[in-house]
């Protein structure tokens, strides 16, 4: 499996990044949004999304949550986490080889400015500038 950096436009791909896609089987994007803006590379290539929901309740322990909503939205988050883990491995183990494209700008998270996409409070303050 590789990750593809994307950065913020479709003429901002490397080489080598462009390279990994061609030789790909299986496509990850997040949604139908990012594979109509890197239709130019997947072109015919199997879809998979991995949706930026997927993040929601990363890393919390369903049993410490005492609202029962969270608990039951952490445990489907961690379900459909493990049922994509489940479906990349199997392909990679078949031989496929699974590309994720992840778009965006990084450098805010270098300079400390970034914010985390995940849900949970706790997250949220552990991820928070300090600047």
């Amino acid at each position: 499996m590789s990750i593809v950096g994307m950065g913020t436009a479709p003429d901002l791909i490397t080489i080598r990044g462009s390279d990994v896609i061609k030789n790909a089987d299986v496509i990850l994007v997040g949604d139908e949004q990012e594979r109509e803006q890197w239709k130019d590379f997947i072109r015919q290539k199997e879809v998979w999304y991995c949706p930026n929901s997927l993040r929601s309740m990363y890393g919390i322990d369903p049993t410490t949550l005492d609202d029962q909503q969270q608990r039951v939205r952490a445990v489907g988050a961690a379900k459909a986490r493990q049922d994509l883990v489940d479906k990349i491995a199997a392909a990679v183990r078949g031989g496929r080889r699974v590309a994720s494209l992840q778009g965006g700008e990084a450098a805010p998270w270098f300079a400390g400015c970034g914010r985390s996409s995940v849900s949970s409070p706790r997250a949220q303050r552990s991820t928070r500038s300090r600047y």
